[in-house]
């Protein structure tokens, strides 16, 4: 089971990336194969990576230019991430259990 804490900053994280993307790019998500996110979304993704534990290695595809591409993003037609869902598919944890 995810921390508390950690679960928390991934809420917080996902509501600023959704408020974001509606407010600045009118929150139309569209077909992610024909977008390519900015550099500076792809850093801030990669940043806030190295905090989560992936024993399983489902962020692997968090890799390459093209961050709207990756596992659990989600982005408007400007390339602009709107969406970030690392619910695990699997059932389980992406975080070791304490």
């Amino acid at each position: 089971m995810m921390q508390p804490v950690k679960r928390f900053g991934l809420m917080v994280l996902q509501t600023l990336f959704f408020i974001f993307g509606v407010y600045v790019h009118g929150g139309d998500a569209n077909n992610q194969l024909n977008v390519t996110c900015s550099e500076y979304e792809r850093n801030a993704l990669l940043d806030f990576k190295t905090g989560l534990e992936d024993p399983l290695n489902q962020l692997e595809s968090w890799k390459g230019s093209n961050c709207c591409q990756w596992w659990g993003i989600g982005c408007n037609k400007a390339g602009a991430v709107i969406t970030v869902d690392l619910q695990n598919r699997l059932g389980l944890s992406l975080a070791s259990q304490v």
